[in-house]
């Protein structure tokens, strides 16, 4: 036994002496000139070394200096070079038949393309130069082989530079390349870490940056998989602002290429302030999308790196969940949550891009604060007083032919139910708001709308609006309006107090608010309960000898109106109250922005003709001058008992009493103001 060992130690000694005196009178020149004219046979061009290559048995392997490659086509340039590199092979697989490469190292190699614009009249290939395209019967099916000609235990590349030029001078090169893959075997793990600096020069703009990989990835047919990833891009120049990096990606994948369908799970990618969650799954085929997605950002920093300014009232951070499916022509969001400064957004959403695009869903918001997101000049108009054209300027514009409406595009379908919490800016606005919003083609009916106004009273309406046609109708009712919370909520104060409902049926039609106001057409009711004016409490007090009260309170009044091409005819205006009744009538220009009123107060076994006119925000009000007339000459004998006393004082009385009347309407003008709005 013992004299076997030494057989085959012997003989494994003379082996290895035998090969180290074969390599030592290799010709390595021979070698190079063998590589050169192999890779020239196989791709036309032969390599060039500028050390001859060097073989070594332990370990078993070829080193070699620098070498170079370089071939000219029609339509393309290509060249290859490297400072040098080695290559191992290990020793024991070769005995049963495979060739594992322990290790391959290339330093500094570089890749250059250029492409040619195309020569006119060039030829084409001959069919026997053509290369046998046909792949491999698993390529053919969808599936790539997994069949590897050899193993490699590790790759690496070292400070690389690949570049590409197309015909128009456009050019991208990779700078700083590095690779390192290990354990490249059959139905292992394969581990690779890769990364290098871009730069794009296009038509005189550059785009540059950096971008790094690692993963570990594994191919057993059909399926890739790749686990424990790791993605970076860092912008550096170009419209993706450099703030925006690094940008990091990380979560595991795998592609079935028998199905061609693509698993993510667990993929959070992440950017300045903010990242984003994605699992789910994607046909390839019909490139479709199912799974979830939730994002954490900040709007207002992100909006900032653009150049773009948002307010900045509350808190800068979204958030938002959803199951998600996309397609091509559609996508879907369902179980959506989101909440932007502590604002909350939940519901579903489908949108089919279509030639017109479908929407529908039904969204529910929380208490909305508008005054957050109004821009400032915006936010300065809803807070102040509209201009308004001078009081004096009655006349009614010059009609114009109007031209042509601009034609829309293609408006959506729609089928959206919306609610909210609260709609509110500053101390106006509305609370439990809900609608349903359906139609196609830019015509759509506003079904069932409710709210409710922070000052108090209910409002329901529903409407129809024809886009195209510029035509819009709306059908209201307000109930338990609370008149001094809703003056008071516009800024006029408390010039009275009680309850008020309305019911109109309104049309109009037109561009722009004036032709709005010019064409609108309508009817309705206006009534009034327990309403309280502080100043009617005054007159008895300034008006001498009358007995009884004149109430500070009005039972009731009725005001139904009807409104043609933007004029309101109201009558019979009816008031009542204890011991006090009055009718009147009225009309109004909306266009013009003026009211003519008339009215008779029936108290106290007076009747007080009074008038209202001028324009809205002008009003002035009167008693008729012929009733003061009466006044000083028949009231001083039935307010007085007679005698000289009567007689001295009838003058001043009738002058009290007028000046009272007069100055009691006047205050009164508070409430009128509040009504239209002043």
């Amino acid at each position: 036994m013992k004299r076997l060992l030494l057989g085959l130690v012997l003989v494994l000694l003379l082996l290895a002496a035998a090969g180290i005196f074969v390599l030592t009178r290799v010709d390595t020149g021979f070698v190079a000139s063998t590589i050169s004219d192999a890779v020239d046979t196989a791709t036309g061009a032969p390599v060039t070394f500028t050390d001859p290559p060097r073989l070594s048995l332990f370990p078993l392997g070829v080193d070699f200096g620098r070498l170079a490659w370089q071939r000219e086509q029609p339509d393309k340039s290509l060249a290859v070079s490297a400072a040098g590199g080695h290559a191992r092979v290990a020793l024991s697989p070769l005995f049963s038949g495979r060739i594992v490469v322990e290790e391959i190292v290339l330093t500094e190699p570089a890749l250059s393309i250029a492409l040619h614009a195309p020569a006119t009249g060039t030829p084409p290939a001959a069919a026997g130069e053509a290369p046998d395209a046909r792949p491999p019967a698993d390529a053919v099916a969808g599936v790539p082989s997994d069949v590897l000609p050899l193993e490699l235990g590790k790759v690496r590349v070292e400070r690389a530079c690949i570049s590409l030029t197309d015909a128009a001078g456009d050019r991208l090169t990779l700078a700083d390349l590095y690779l390192d893959l290990q354990n490249v075997r059959r139905h292992a793990d394969m581990l690779a870490d890769t990364g290098f600096s871009y730069t794009l020069t296009q038509r005189g703009e550059e785009l540059s940056g950096s971008f790094a990989f690692k993963a570990s990835v594994r191919y057993c047919a059909p399926t890739l998989t790749v686990r424990d990833l790791q993605l970076g891009l860092t912008p550096q120049t170009g419209p993706v602002p450099a703030g925006l990096g690094p940008l990091a990606l990380r979560g595991e994948a795998a592609l079935d290429f028998a199905t061609r369908k693509l698993r993510l799970q667990d993929m959070v990618l992440s950017w300045a302030a903010s990242h984003a969650e994605l699992s789910g799954e994607a046909d390839l085929n019909a490139l479709h999308f199912a799974g979830t997605l939730s994002l954490t950002t900040a709007p207002r920093a992100l909006a900032a790196l653009w150049g773009i300014r948002l307010p900045q009232q509350g808190e800068d951070r979204l958030e938002l969940s959803t199951g998600l499916e996309c397609a091509p022509d559609r996508l879907t969001l369902r179980q959506l949550k989101a909440s932007l400064d502590k604002t909350r957004l939940e519901g579903s959403l489908a949108i089919a891009l279509r030639p017109v695009p479908d929407i529908r869903g039904t969204l529910h918001l929380g208490d909305v604060a508008l005054e957050r997101y109004l821009p400032e000049k915006a936010a300065s108009a809803a807070g102040g007083t509209a201009a308004v054209p001078d009081g004096h300027a009655t006349k009614r514009p010059t009609e114009r032919v109007a031209d042509s409406p601009a034609p829309l595009p293609a408006l959506p379908s729609l089928d959206l139910s919306l609610s909210a919490d609260s709609l509110r800016y500053g101390e106006k606005g509305v609370r439990g708001l809900a609608l349903r919003l359906r139609g196609e083609k830019g015509r759509y009916q506003l079904q069932d709308l409710r709210c409710r106004l922070l000052s108090g009273g209910d409002i329901h309406a529903n409407g129809a609006f024809d886009l195209p046609q510029r035509r819009y109708g709306l059908d209201i009712a307000a109930d338990a309006l609370d008149i001094g919370g809703l003056t008071a909520m516009l800024g006029k104060g408390r010039p009275a107090e009680g309850r008020a409902s309305l019911t109109a049926d309104l049309n109009a039609a037109g561009e722009n608010s004036e032709k709005l106001l010019a064409s609108l057409d309508g009817k309705g009711t206006l009534d009034v309960r327990d309403l309280h004016q502080q100043a009617l409490s005054a007159l008895p007090r300034d008006i001498p000898g009358v007995s009884g009260a004149i109430p500070n309170r009005i039972d009731r009044v009725q005001v139904p109106f009807v409104i043609r091409q933007g004029e309101v005819t109201a009558k019979p205006i009816v008031a009542s109250a204890d011991g006090l009744n009055a009718s009147g009538q009225a009309s109004a220009s909306l266009p013009r922005r003026h009211l003519h009123a008339t009215a008779d107060v029936h108290t106290l076994g007076l009747t007080i003709p009074v008038i209202v006119d001028g324009p809205f925000d002008h009003l002035s009000y009167t008693v008729d001058p012929r009733f003061l007339e009466r006044m000083a000459a028949g009231l001083p004998g039935k307010l007085l008992d007679g005698g000289a006393q009567a007689g001295k004082t009838a003058g001043q009385t009738a002058r009290s009493a007028g000046s009272a009347i007069d100055k009691t309407i006047r205050d009164a003008g508070g409430l009128m103001r509040g009504i239209l709005g002043r």
